[in-house]
């Protein structure tokens, strides 16, 4: 069995580190057509791009007791200044995440195109170097079992509002 780094040290920081400039005249058939033609879908890839540039490769079995706290709440904005994201990189997000409930209200195939098209994006960036830290970030996951608190039963609320 291959060595399972045990701390997130030997990672690159952002998965930006790992992966191919995105290449919009590259764009598929029906992805390359709407972003031609929509402002918004444009947009969408322009902010898909830069989010999954700037997170943070890490593994919930690394995860401090109230990061795991805030994930578990679905506190994205609290999770993620605990990881160390910048303000730019939280209101780019923030930005993403409206962007795709507007896509779903507004498209009529709005969630399967924003699963296809991120696909399909991925498909574009991805390199050797990504699919390795994938990888191993699932050897890590299977290696170690979570960090503390991340039972439905634990009750670590108080961690989250003091």
């Amino acid at each position: 069995m291959p060595n399972i780094v045990q701390t997130m040290s030997d990672f690159p920081a952002t998965y930006g580190e790992v992966m191919k400039p995105l290449d919009l005249d590259a764009l598929p058939g029906e992805l390359a057509q709407r972003c031609s033609t929509s402002p918004m879908i444009r947009e969408w890839v322009r902010l898909y791009d830069r989010v999954q540039r700037a997170e943070k490769v890490s593994s919930p079995t690394q995860w401090s007791p109230l990061e795991v706290v805030a994930y578990e709440h679905d506190d994205w904005t609290l999770f993620s200044r605990l990881r160390g994201y910048t303000t730019c990189e939280i209101a780019d997000f923030k930005a993403y995440l409206a962007l795709c409930e507007s896509i779903k209200r507004s498209e009529p195939d709005g969630e399967d195109f924003l699963l296809q098209a991120s696909l399909a994006i991925q498909r574009l960036v991805s390199t050797e170097a990504f699919r390795q830290v994938e990888a191993r970030l699932l050897a890590m996951s299977y290696a170690q079992p979570l960090a503390p608190n991340t039972t439905e039963e634990s009750d670590s609320s108080g961690l989250l509002h003091g």
